[in-house]
């Protein structure tokens, strides 16, 4: 009989972030060859362009740079460092980077929490986060509103005070429901509860335009987190930083491995921003493409709900049923089935024009062929 090693309590117990299907993953292999217009991918809030200028971008800066691609990344890229400060209008002090937005909450996590610290997930929400509190050993306080797609701030500001945690998540606008808090009732809470670490998920911003980046000038309770993902379309070379008091960054700065932060993904970033207008173009194109797929599902009489982010809710009866209806079309959406207040819904990414077309055409299809599954 094998004897295993065993991990600490905290990871034994540990339920995973639920992911979902690979198999976008796996129709787009053929052989050798890799092919995503096999696939209408829209189940994780990807950017459906593809960033074609920066790949050129990049070999040009490595070249002119002459970026040694035998050492490690840069440790402390000033040159993003600064850029990103100027596109977020704060000190770059302020500013962190990370290797992805996940990585940055997973070392917040590590450097704020331990055994029995507290820490409100307002819910349903982005679950990755849980990971993290639950390997540092945090206990989970789910804070759930009868409407999920309805804010309460007293409601909220009475749970805090009663629970007394030491950090609270919130991902605003939140994925998945949408609800988006203003700068005002952020910043009460934050003044309302001073020993709580606010941990404000901002991966949807370019969407939205909403942010409460002006906080971290006033009060050192509260921690951004951004996303190169979303809106610049550069999921695969994993980019996030932080915004925060000066204090909380260096802090993270303790425990952050620099050379994590690969170099192809940094330089990125930094033609990323010096070319913001390809990302306003793709924002410009989500919000057409929103008012499209709003129109179109409204006149099959789909009920959809609409975000201030790069996704919609359409309602079911049969959730999965769907979801693996499509599939069979080469189609991935998110079945929102297990979370709670959630049971009849699946989340629809938006991407550019000519892709949600092709995307409804193979929707409606699929609608006509079960409308029974609808509410």
């Amino acid at each position: 009989m094998k004897e295993f090693v065993k991990p600490v309590k905290s990871i034994e117990n540990l339920q995973p972030y639920k992911l979902v299907s690979h198999k976008a993953w796996e129709f787009t292999y053929k052989k050798d060859h890799f092919n995503a217009k096999k696939v209408i991918k829209l189940d994780w809030n990807e950017s459906t362009y593809l960033p074609r200028y920066i790949l050129k971008e990049i070999l040009r800066y490595i070249i002119t740079h002459r970026i040694n691609l035998n050492w490690y990344p840069d440790i402390d890229n000033k040159i993003l460092k600064e850029k990103i400060a100027k596109y977020v209008d704060v000190s770059v002090n302020n500013i962190q980077y990370f290797n992805g937005s996940d990585s940055a909450l997973e070392y917040i996590c590590r450097a704020y929490i331990s055994n029995g610290n507290k820490v409100v997930i307002i819910s349903p929400t982005y679950d990755n986060f849980r990971i993290y509190v639950e390997s540092c050993g945090g206990v989970i306080k789910r804070y759930y509103n009868s409407n999920p797609f309805v804010k309460d701030i007293d409601k909220l500001a009475k749970f805090i005070k009663e629970i007394k945690p030491k950090m609270l998540y919130l991902v605003n606008p939140n994925n998945p429901t949408g609800v988006l808090y203003d700068k005002e009732e952020i910043e009460f809470l934050i003044k309302s509860f001073s020993r709580t670490l606010f941990v404000i998920d901002e991966a949807y911003y370019e969407f939205c335009g909403r942010t409460v980046f002006e906080l971290v000038n006033n009060f050192s309770n509260i921690i951004i987190t951004r996303s190169f993902t979303k809106a610049f379309g550069l999921g695969a070379f994993r980019l996030g930083y932080v915004i925060a008091d000066k204090d909380i960054i260096d802090v993270l700065n303790k425990i952050r491995v620099g050379k994590g932060i690969n170099t192809f993904a940094q330089i990125a970033g930094i033609i990323a921003l010096d070319n913001k207008e390809y990302m306003e173009k793709y924002v410009e194109e989500v919000n057409k493409s929103k008012e499209y797929l709003n129109k179109k599902l409204k006149e099959l009489g789909v009920e959809i709900i609409i975000t201030p982010a790069n996704f919609v809710l359409v309602r079911c009866k049969k959730p999965s049923y769907i979801v693996a209806e499509l599939e069979k079309q080469n189609v991935f959406v998110r079945d929102l089935s297990h979370l709670p207040f959630l049971e009849n819904y699946i989340r629809i990414t938006i991407g550019d024009f000519a892709t949600m077309k092709k995307f409804f055409n193979i929707f409606k299809k699929v609608y006509e062929q079960n409308k029974s599954c609808f509410i």
